[in-house]
């Protein structure tokens, strides 16, 4: 399984352009799980991965069409088979948020609205910063480095188990199951 995936990494790096797509996406995922510029850095790490992500794997969209962040990250979550809505364990997040008159639809919602709150800072967006505790802001960090492990595993056709990091058995071998796309 292991000499699958890297037989997949090397042939997908013979690629100059694919290379340089891969070698930013890891790039990016290393600096996020590392904490770099503590959780809104990593959000925002995160979101430029998905954004390359997407306009590498899917491309632009029809001529006339504008696709927002959150349907960008949806896209990319439909295409390998990842739930696009607000995992259980974190849900109490949107409910916090709705009770405080913010409504978020799903998970790319979530995750990008608080990029965008963190990048696009006018005073609506920093009032919604606010609102939003710093270890809320952990957690959804956490949820994006979920999507993208998974969104890197995809690409590289990863059919195995992984360490699912939002599962709420956090026993050891009790939070393994197969990627969603097998």
């Amino acid at each position: 399984m292991w000499s699958d995936l890297w037989q997949s990494f090397t042939r997908q790096t013979s690629d100059p352009a694919a290379q340089e797509c891969l070698d930013l996406l890891i790039h990016w995922y290393v600096e996020a799980n590392n904490n770099s510029g503590f959780a809104e850095g990593a959000i925002v790490f995160m979101q430029n991965a998905f954004e390359l992500l997407y306009n590498w794997q899917i491309g632009p969209s029809p001529k006339g069409q504008k696709v927002d962040a959150a349907g960008k990250l949806r896209a990319l979550l439909n295409r390998a088979s990842i739930p696009t809505q607000v995992p259980t364990a974190y849900q109490r997040i949107t409910a916090d948020l709705k009770a405080k008159g913010i409504h978020v639809a799903d998970l790319p919602e979530l995750f990008t609205r608080v990029r965008n709150t963190i990048v696009h800072s006018d005073n609506n967006k920093r009032k919604t910063l606010r609102a939003i505790s710093s270890m809320d802001r952990f957690h959804i960090r956490h949820l994006g480095l979920y999507c993208l492990e998974l969104l890197i595993l995809f690409e590289l056709d990863y059919r195995g188990k992984i360490a699912n990091r939002i599962s709420l058995n956090k026993f050891v071998g009790g939070n393994e199951e197969t990627v969603p796309w097998v």
